[in-house]
């Protein structure tokens, strides 16, 4: 028999029930996208998970109000002479074409550095300096 979900709204919270070969029920909540998941057995019953659900209505409240915020890079754009504040510090930035992994560099004279391989895309600028706000 095959996985099966549904979606149930428990105090105005949409949550997804998906029923598959698990031994406990077990509620997740994606803080990042503020979605919440449910994962019951296949034997138990709509009524139950649902009560399941209200019992741990607080907890997933609680859970959705420290939602991580996604990482937005700065609104200046990923070019080179472009000014990004680094904790509270402005910073000049200097695109370099190299054939390396890519990464950023914060230098002490006020200039990060983003190394990246030649010919690669705004997107993929934009990834390097998400991915590196985010660690």
């Amino acid at each position: 028999m095959r996985n099966t979900s549904t979606q149930i709204t428990v105090e105005g919270i949409p949550i997804e029930v998906t029923k598959k070969r698990v031994k406990h029920l077990r509620v997740v909540v994606y803080r990042s996208s503020g979605r919440v998941r449910i994962s019951s057995p296949k034997w138990v019953g709509d009524q139950e998970i649902f009560r399941f659900a209200e019992s741990k209505i607080h907890w997933i409240r609680k859970h959705l109000r420290s939602k991580k915020e996604v990482v937005k890079i700065p609104d200046q754009p990923i070019v080179t002479g472009a000014t990004h504040n680094v904790w509270g510090t402005p910073y000049v930035l200097n695109i370099i074409e190299k054939d390396a992994p890519p990464c950023v560099v914060v230098n002490g004279s006020a200039t990060m550095d983003l190394y990246i391989r030649p010919g690669s895309h705004q997107q993929k600028k934009e990834m390097v300096m998400r991915e590196w706000y985010r660690a």
